[in-house]
């Protein structure tokens, strides 16, 4: 198998705390319908042209994670069939452990990061640390989640860093995405492919 480092952050400077995503249609993004799996952890946006999904919640397995990534509050965008962003899937279970951390790595979903650190605890092959504990604040017309992996007492003092970047990043393909987001590896269709 091919072995790629996983990325320390995004390519192009640190992502910002906004970031306008602007299809090359804008009707695209009507009609959409919100639908919610809250006990899966899964929030919706879709209709004709557009799909939107976001993950935040329970990791699965009574709390234990072992299909689980760390990829709370993880974004999937795909409008008019093109996938702006999206899950790149599992890759392999267990033929290559090392491979497949790349694949569960924060660093491999648009999520939330703090530099290249994990949320969570890639504690075994089958085993996430919940350290994130992911919330719904609000879903409807937006959404609104919270986790707290990333959380740190810093000099005696609270620190709450939304974005080492300033200003808003205006996003106009799925390549200036990826290359804002560093998501480089590619998505894996089934068991062992990569697409």
């Amino acid at each position: 198998p091919v072995r790629r480092p996983l990325p320390t952050g995004p390519v192009e400077n640190s992502p910002c705390l906004r970031l306008r995503i602007m299809p090359p249609a804008p009707a695209a993004l009507t009609g959409l319908e919100a639908v919610a799996y809250p006990d899966f952890g899964l929030f919706l946006w879709r209709g004709p042209r557009a799909f939107i999904a976001l993950r935040c919640g329970p990791i699965g397995q009574n709390g234990q994670g072992g299909h689980a990534h760390n990829d709370q509050l993880a974004v999937e965008i795909e409008i008019d069939g093109v996938a702006w962003t999206r899950d790149p899937g599992s890759f392999v279970y267990t033929a290559d452990l090392a491979e497949r951390d790349c694949y569960r790595s924060v660093m491999a979903h648009f999520a939330p990061r703090r530099g290249s650190g994990e949320p969570a605890r890639l504690l075994a092959p089958f085993r996430l640390e919940d350290r994130a504990g992911a919330k719904l604040v609000r879903f409807g017309d937006d959404m609104v989640g919270r986790h707290v992996g990333f959380g740190a007492i810093e000099d005696g003092a609270i620190v709450i860093e939304d974005t080492p970047g300033e200003g808003e990043h205006v996003l106009r393909s799925p390549e200036d995405l990826a290359r804002l987001w560093g998501l480089i590896l590619p998505f894996s269709p089934g068991y062992g492919r990569k697409g």
